[in-house]
């Protein structure tokens, strides 16, 4: 499988599902052909790293984190990570199905003045510094780059300036991510050995609740093209 045949379905669909089993170097020689890989990430059902993840968070420590057996809703991670890569090293027996939403239609849906507020409304994103101590900037929910709208959103970290002051707009938008999960959900459920690659400024991504003891493990790696 080529690296261009994995671009093309990013920009086609917003994502790829390489199908078949392939090694962990096969995956992480992808991913660095596409771009810089910023981060990677063990995601596995821990309770200890968990709390240790929520011990050293100063913003919003309560928020959900990559090692919880909960529902993840659907979100955006870092927006500077252009694609997200993650790789099946071990699969939930009953459960851990990967969900994308795509948000490719947003200004068909919207009206121009709707855009506009939704350009205005802010997320927070937290990082840390090099001691590690985590803050927070903000991000647009929307922007535009070239032709195409980029999209972060992360439901849990909205300002509390932008759910003041554009209450009708979200209510709206969070309904659209509703009944785009209604209609258009894409469900995709990752076997050892395979790849799911998405495009980070388009696609919401979220996984329904796994057992406590689930020994579902996937790798992610965060990319910067």
């Amino acid at each position: 499988m080529q690296l261009e045949e994995i671009r093309h379905g990013l920009a086609e669909a917003g994502y790829f599902h390489a199908r078949g089993q392939r090694p962990m170097e096969w995956f992480e020689g992808i991913a660095n052909a596409m771009g810089t890989v910023k981060m990677r990430t063990d995601i596995v059902c821990d309770p200890a790293r968990e709390a240790e993840q929520k011990r050293t968070r100063t913003f919003g420590p309560q928020r959900p984190g990559v090692y919880t057996d909960h529902e993840l809703a659907f979100h955006t991670d870092n927006p500077t990570w252009n694609v997200l890569g993650w790789y099946c090293v071990e699969q939930d027996e009953h459960a851990g199905n990967s969900l994308l939403l795509d948000l490719r239609d947003v200004d068909r849906v919207f009206s121009a003045e709707e855009i506009q507020e939704l350009t205005a409304i802010e997320i927070y994103l937290p990082v840390r510094d090099a001691n590690w101590v985590e803050t927070a900037v903000r991000v647009p929910l929307l922007q535009r780059r070239g032709r195409a709208w980029q999209s972060y959103w992360v439901p849990w970290l909205v300002t509390e300036e932008s759910q003041a002051r554009y209450p009708a707009v979200l209510d709206r938008f969070r309904e659209w991510l509703r009944r785009k999960q209604a209609g258009e959900l894409i469900e995709l459920r990752l076997a050892p050995g395979e790849s799911l690659f998405i495009d980070n400024t388009r696609m919401l991504h979220g996984r329904g609740p796994i057992a406590p003891r689930s020994r579902r493990h996937l790798i992610r790696l965060a990319v910067s093209t």
